[in-house]
């Protein structure tokens, strides 16, 4: 199914209900964490704060989330409107926007998809 991160923020310069859309994952809670109480993000942390996103300042520095799932052996590149699943010796392509429970995997072809492989490709060779 589709794969959405709950986080609820609040704090300064936060607008009440409003919905960041932006892929994030659940390795940037630390980060996201420390960077609202003013801790040093250490180095070797895996993800990224999501405060530019949550505080409105910017954008993330990434637009794509990679996600695996060890037991059922498969990988997936998230962008806000993508995602590319890899399984095996297939790959699905879903519209996130129109398909939000990825009932309908699309063909996989065109520039959306030759992205998305591109990242998978160096993400998981």
């Amino acid at each position: 199914g589709a794969l959405r991160l709950l986080f609820i923020f609040s704090g300064p310069g936060r607008s009440a209900g409003s919905v960041v859309s932006e892929p994030g994952s659940g390795v940037d809670v630390a980060p996201t964490l420390a960077l609202g109480l003013g801790i040093e993000i250490p180095a070797y942390a895996e993800g990224q704060s999501l405060m530019p996103a949550l505080c409105g300042t910017g954008p993330l520095s990434r637009p794509w989330v990679a996600v695996q799932n060890t037991t059922f052996g498969t990988d997936a590149i998230i962008e806000e409107r993508w995602k590319l699943v890899r399984r095996a010796a297939t790959e699905e392509l879903y519209d996130l926007a129109l398909d939000p429970s990825e009932s309908n995997p699309l063909p996989a072809v065109g520039p959306d998809y030759d992205r998305l492989a591109a990242i998978a490709g160096a993400v998981y060779p």
